[in-house]
């Protein structure tokens, strides 16, 4: 028997290790940012341990053939997303170009490993390779991730806007392209856009308005009311609260109060759910009273203690307004039937008796104006949310402070990391 036997056995087990912590670590990721728990500090822990698993894959990886072994033996049979996420960090950081066009034309060849090649480039250091990977994908894709690399990775957003000059703007790309123009903050295509409103696609309608409540001109107030009324319109005409409703009315909220309270009488009959979120997302103390209501219906109780949270900072189980909820009835359902997702299942249950003693003692202390978890809604508490905050409020915080800045917007999905070190340039 060899003598080398036992430590490649050893070095295998440990490619096996921190593929497993990198992919897996990846699939588990996207449960941080709707847990009500974790802010940024969790993240940065999380994000940590993935980098550790990335690192120790590449030190693997100059130690030896065990990582490209691995790699060959398992590309001989379908892959998990996990791995395919963890064999294209891997193939980015140890330029193993062959690994990363492998992967590529899986990713292209059967869809179904898109979503975890692209994760795999938006997570990976900034590289010449990652830009070429890129730029080789469908343009959709290859929209959607120069914009989630749009601060480190400048070349490749200009690379993408030639590429959009040279051209018409193709009807299939027009939502991705428009999403595109306003995560960069490019702010010269109002006039180019501004007619978009009136398109027959729901989502053209939706990225336009979208682009023009954060970076239109804000003293054009006949723009400014056509907005209004197209994101009212996407509201009233979606048949579903929890899909693209909720980003529209969110996107009212946050940049149109005003006119968002107009929809709010309606939707309380006919989306109650989503009338309740809209009162979080306005941020108006005088709203308690109707979300302490709301707290007392087993339909609303959650979302209306997640709405109250976010207005006052207030946590349930930290200031003692949270209850044990009621058990789960059991879902008639077929042998083939696929379970519901309720989408309130992450959201702590509130205790309204108790919350409503907790904002009778408080209540004096937020005054009248708007909040924002806790704060003054305004760029100080903003970036206070950036910095320390819950994940569930920092893209709202993000959010706030581009239409703000009228400028690019911040990616609050990217690598902790990498976040932090462009967090360490805000104001203070």
């Amino acid at each position: 028997m060899s003598l080398l036997h036992p430590l490649t056995s050893t070095a295998a087990k440990l490619v096996d290790h921190h593929l497993d912590g990198l992919g897996f670590g990846w699939r588990r990721r996207s449960d941080r940012f709707i847990h009500p728990d974790a802010d940024v500090a969790d993240l940065v822990a999380y994000d940590d341990r993935m980098l550790a698993s990335q690192e120790a894959l590449r030190e693997l990886h100059q130690a030896g053939s065990f990582v490209t072994d691995h790699a060959h033996l398992r590309l001989k049979h379908p892959l998990r997303l996990a791995e395919l996420f963890a064999l294209t960090v891997h193939a980015v950081v140890s330029d193993e170009r062959w690994l990363l066009n492998t992967c590529h034309d899986l990713s292209v060849g059967l869809p179904d490993y898109s979503e975890a090649f692209d994760a795999a480039l938006a997570w990976a250091p900034a590289s010449d390779g990652v830009a070429q990977a890129i730029q080789a994908l469908p343009p959709q894709r290859r929209l959607a991730l120069a914009a989630r690399r749009r601060l480190d990775m400048p070349r490749l957003v200009d690379a993408t806007l030639v590429e959009l000059s040279a051209a018409p703007w193709n009807e299939e790309l027009l939502p991705a392209t428009i999403a595109f123009a306003c995560d960069i903050g490019r702010r010269d295509l109002t006039d180019r856009l501004a007619p978009l409103l009136d398109h027959s696609n729901a989502a053209v309608r939706l990225e336009t308005a979208r682009y023009l409540v954060m970076l239109a001109p804000r003293d054009d107030r006949a723009l400014a009311a056509q907005v209004s009324a197209t994101l009212q319109a996407l509201i009233a005409s979606s048949a579903h609260e929890h899909g693209p409703s909720s980003r529209v009315a969110q996107a009212l909220c946050l940049h149109q109060p005003d006119a968002a309270r107009e929809v709010l009488p309606d939707l309380f009959t006919q989306a109650p759910r989503l009338a309740v979120q809209m009162l979080g997302w306005l941020g108006n103390p005088a709203d308690m009273p109707t979300l302490i209501h709301a707290m007392r219906h087993a339909d609303l109780a959650r979302v209306a203690g997640a709405s109250a949270s976010l207005i006052t900072g207030s946590h349930p189980g930290r200031d003692g307004w949270s209850m044990r909820g009621p058990d789960r009835a059991p879902r008639e359902s077929t042998p083939d039937a696929i379970p519901a997702i309720e989408a309130d299942d992450a959201l702590p249950w509130p205790d309204a008796h108790a919350f409503a003693a907790w904002w009778q003692a408080h209540a004096d202390s937020f005054g009248t104006h708007q909040r924002f978890a806790g704060l003054p809604a305004a760029p100080p508490g903003w970036r206070e949310v950036l910095r320390r905050g819950p994940l569930r409020w920092r893209p709202m915080a993000a959010d706030r402070l581009q239409h703000h800045h009228q400028g690019p917007g911040f990616p609050t999905d990217a690598p902790a990391f990498r976040q932090w070190t462009w967090m360490a340039g805000f104001p203070a």
